[in-house]
């Protein structure tokens, strides 16, 4: 994600903590979704640091709709990184906004 890009997505919503101004460093443990960030910590990639992003009810993040079918999504890297690969998850439809993230919230 571009820095700009980033400060938009920070800038619709508050009190993001850390990731206000490090959300590039927002990474968490290869192997999602066998492996990786704990249920009701996956936003933040379990990362103490970026904790605030793991606040979840139905008003608490701006939301984007998004259509059934193929979505195109950019992501540009800001500076080195070793991930080798990117996965997008996209809440269920009927998932529930006021309960924590877990792994059964995604298609």
């Amino acid at each position: 994600m571009s820095s700009e890009l980033s400060r938009l997505v920070i800038e619709q919503n508050d009190d993001c903590g850390s990731a206000s101004n490090d959300p590039m460093s927002i990474e968490g443990a290869s192997g999602f979704p066998k492996q990786g960030a704990k249920d009701g910590r996956i936003a933040s990639g379990d990362n103490f640091w970026f904790s605030q992003l793991d606040q979840q009810n139905s008003d608490r993040w701006h939301k984007n709709n998004i259509k059934v079918g193929k979505n195109i999504f950019e992501w540009f890297l800001t500076q080195p990184n070793h991930t080798v690969s990117w996965e997008f998850y996209i809440t269920k439809q009927d998932w529930d906004p006021n309960a924590s993230l877990t792994r059964d919230s995604f298609e």
